[in-house]
């Protein structure tokens, strides 16, 4: 999944239909899980690196109505379990 942001964040992420062709998640999902690979191990890449891609999940991540403790993402994306 981090080689696929890696490769896909200068593109802003890869398109849905990718994501979905290449791991069967929607984009929620995917970006979700992408936020917690980032957050787990800070060593998997580059500080700068590692800020763009979590500003490509805040903006393919959009806080939802209702959603359990969604808050404003930057800089560090927040998301809750799936």
């Amino acid at each position: 999944m981090l080689e696929f942001a890696l490769r896909w964040h200068p593109y802003g992420g890869g398109s849905n239909r990718l994501i979905f062709d290449e791991f069967g998640l929607n984009p929620r999902q995917y970006f979700a899980r992408l936020a917690r690979i980032l957050d787990s191990d800070r060593s998997i890449t580059s500080a700068a690196t590692r800020q763009r891609i979590r500003t490509i999940c805040h903006d393919r991540l959009p806080p939802t109505a209702g959603a359990r403790g969604l808050m404003d993402f930057p800089p560090s994306v927040r998301v809750d379990a799936p």
